[in-house]
């Protein structure tokens, strides 16, 4: 019988996926069909470690999610150096209407480019936005808005049982001690706010009894469902995004 963790993660027991302690062979042929029938599953051994090639001219030259997580770094890079040109906008702000007591018409002229800035970053998170709608995006009008907590395997069974049949179920696989997870906690109740209709959902491993070694080596895993489908499935996910990472370091993950 195939085991609830088997049914979720696709994954055989080698690769820290039994839901049993034991080294014994059963359910070994439960396992191989399990993996056959679910290939949409990446794990970090299917995948070589993050490197950052690049071109003569500088540019990325990577493809797929590690690619997309290097342009990402180069953009934030570039974004800083947008926070630094405007830091001085903001000390020479200071000094123009401070010191030398510019006009009234001067002062607006001076926030209004700074407003203008501000407006540039809404509509980079709009687009971002409308990118992750286009992507998992159902034509319902439910509203969720925070991270809801799957205690049971028959709250899984039911979020992608039926959930998932009206909107986009994100899950975020967790142990409290495992590295990475409490800041892809901190990811999802951002992502549930900015993004109410989908359905930002989190899961202990050990309350469906998933093995200790997938417990030690998978976390965090993250998974999506759409339509009673696992459409997107990264086990130890710090191994692609690294040990350190933001809501939008996640957000650009999701869309590519």
């Amino acid at each position: 019988m195939v085991s609830l963790e088997d049914k979720i993660l696709g994954y055989v027991r080698d690769n820290y996926c039994s839901s049993s302690e034991s080294d014994d062979g059963a359910g070994g042929d439960d396992d191989k069909g399990c993996m056959a029938s679910n290939p949409t599953v990446s794990t970090s051994a299917e995948l070589p470690p993050r490197t950052a090639e690049t071109s003569n001219g500088g540019s990325s030259v990577n493809t797929g999610p590690k690619g997309v997580l290097e342009d990402w770094r180069l953009y934030k890079q570039m974004k800083c150096k947008e926070d630094l040109e405007r830091d001085k906008k903001l000390v020479e702000a200071a000094k123009r209407l401070c010191i030398i007591q510019q006009p009234v018409e001067d002062e607006e002229k001076v926030f209004a480019e700074l407003e203008n800035d501000n407006e540039l970053l809404k509509q980079f998170a709009q687009k971002r936005m409308k990118e992750l709608d286009q992507k998992y995006g159902h034509q319902n009008s439910a509203s969720y808005g925070h991270v809801f907590e799957l205690n049971h395997r028959e709250d899984m069974l039911n979020a992608v049982d039926v959930d998932s049949a009206v909107t986009t179920i994100f899950v975020h696989i967790y142990e409290d001690e495992a590295q990475g997870c409490a800041a892809m906690d901190e990811c999802f109740q951002a992502l549930a706010e900015s993004y109410p209709q989908f359905k930002f959902c989190r899961l202990r491993a050990s309350a469906v009894g998933m093995s200790r070694e997938f417990r030690k080596a998978g976390l965090p895993t993250l998974q999506a469902y759409k339509n009673k489908d696992l459409v997107l499935n990264f086990v130890r996910i710090i191994d692609y995004l690294g040990d350190e990472f933001e809501t939008v370091d996640v957000e650009r993950f999701l869309i590519e």
